[in-house]
């Protein structure tokens, strides 16, 4: 079954582990996706132990972006150092290895009112310790702060949209997910930067075509937006054990009456034929 054909920058996929998966089926995964891009989450302890990965990716034609502080909330009071270290260990892989990561994503989280710590200090730092080749992103939550994607943006080279939330109904269709994410595409438009909308298999999408066939929507829709970069996927565990296609549901009778007709013409029958036996 052919996936349908669209035209994006980034087409992407979340991974929270590399350690786990066949790598060659992996790749025959991510290339019968039309999968450009892994977005791979990574802890400051571990992060050495990606090099292999990110070098056999690189070797297949896909990009691997770090995705850094998915676990950690950096507006909470005394976690900035924290953050910080974090941030810098990956710098320092980056600096270092013979596979560094393509981009580094920061997993931005909702700043509580009380906060005194804002994430504009960790993009600035992110922003003057990283390579020209190396892309900058910011990953959010819905319905973020206008004035944080401000003050986050001349930081950073593009913003993700988790386009999910434990708040909100399933966003599984086209409609439903462009209303969700106008806010922030907005803000990201007016700020001259770019905007990937990441989709959750978890919102009730049946199979792998539905999701493609939104990935082609989305595309169409944003066409002719400048501010518009890609899709991606939240995560590899949960579309990897999608079917390419769900069944098709067995269509009920609409005619009253007919499923106990049905019983009662088979129990006749029955009848029938054992007094038939008898006989």
């Amino acid at each position: 079954m052919q996936f349908p054909q669209y035209d994006i920058g980034i087409s992407g996929i979340k991974l929270s582990s590399p350690y786990r998966f066949d790598f060659p089926a992996l790749a025959k995964e991510l290339n019968s996706s039309s999968i450009n891009t892994i977005f791979l989450n990574v802890s400051s302890e571990d992060v050495w132990q990606s090099e292999r990965f990110v070098k056999m990716a690189h070797e297949n034609g896909v990009s691997v972006h770090a995705v850094i502080l998915e676990d950690l909330n950096c507006t909470e009071n005394g976690s900035e150092d924290a953050c910080k270290a974090s941030l810098n260990t990956v710098l320092d892989y980056n600096g270092k290895s013979l596979a560094p990561f393509d981009g580094i994503d920061i997993y931005v989280k909702p700043s509580p009112k009380e906060s005194d710590v804002d994430y504009g200090k960790l993009f600035d730092t992110e922003h003057r310790g990283t390579g020209e080749n190396i892309s900058i992103s910011a990953s959010l939550p819905l319905n973020y702060t206008a004035s944080q994607i401000e003050e986050i943006a001349p930081f950073v080279d593009y913003f993700i949209i988790r386009a999910y939330s434990d708040e909100t109904e399933e966003l599984n269709s086209l409609s439903d997910i462009v209303d969700a994410v106008a806010l922030e595409m907005g803000e990201i438009r007016g700020a001259g930067s770019k905007g990937v909308i990441e989709i959750s298999v978890k919102e009730g999408l049946k199979d792998k075509l539905s999701i493609q066939e939104l990935f082609a929507g989305l595309a169409d829709y944003y066409s002719n937006d400048s501010a518009f970069l890609g899709v991606s996927i939240y995560n590899y565990d949960n579309y990897t054990a999608l079917p390419q296609k769900a069944e098709p549901e067995e269509k009920k009778s609409t005619i009253p009456g007919f499923e106990a007709l049905s019983v009662f013409v088979t129990v006749l029958g029955a009848f029938a034929l054992l007094k038939e036996k008898r006989n």
